[in-house]
């Protein structure tokens, strides 16, 4: 009685999947010709029977996949997403693959945009788009985005003497 083995299946991520093809052909292709050198055999008919026995792939449309982290991290009052690359076939990063349900975000809350900073400012920063407040780490407003320009206010602290 003969029982056939079953090769295990991969899944892969689609726009992985010509490159990595490419390269198992080539390396084996490599390996054929110096083991047909070795064996003293012809090398089309070796290429030929490693060629044949393939492992399956399960194709993966990652056009759906995310590519960042989803999860919701709370830093003070602000909630924000993880955003670190997540694993392959994962939608999830390295920190975060015991998190078996991703929250939905509250509808109560209001939609912050993230404002990119420059380098002599390195405060993290959010605008509200409907009415152009912009505020810190703390959720406290700490200025305005408005005409295309950010303005914020600079707390000075008196000197007592």
């Amino acid at each position: 009685m003969v029982r056939s083995k079953q090769m295990p299946t991969i899944k892969l991520p689609k726009s992985l999947l010509t490159t990595i093809q490419t390269a198992f052909k080539l390396e084996a292709k490599r390996l054929c010709r110096d083991i047909a050198t070795i064996l003293q055999k012809p090398e089309k008919e070796l290429t030929e029977k490693v060629l044949q026995s393939q492992i399956t792939l399960e194709i993966l449309e990652d056009n759906d996949e995310t590519h960042s982290c989803p999860i919701l991290i709370q830093h003070s009052v602000i909630l924000e997403r993880c955003r670190r690359p997540c694993l392959l076939g994962t939608g999830l990063c390295i920190h975060h693959q015991s998190t078996t349900i991703i929250p939905e975000v509250p509808s109560s809350l209001k939609t912050l945009t993230r404002i990119e900073c420059s380098e002599e400012h390195t405060m993290p920063l959010w605008c509200d788009e409907s009415t152009g407040y912009v505020y810190g780490t703390d959720g406290t407003q700490v200025g305005w985005y408005k005409n295309e320009r950010l303005m914020l206010i600079d707390f000075e602290e008196e000197e007592t003497n």
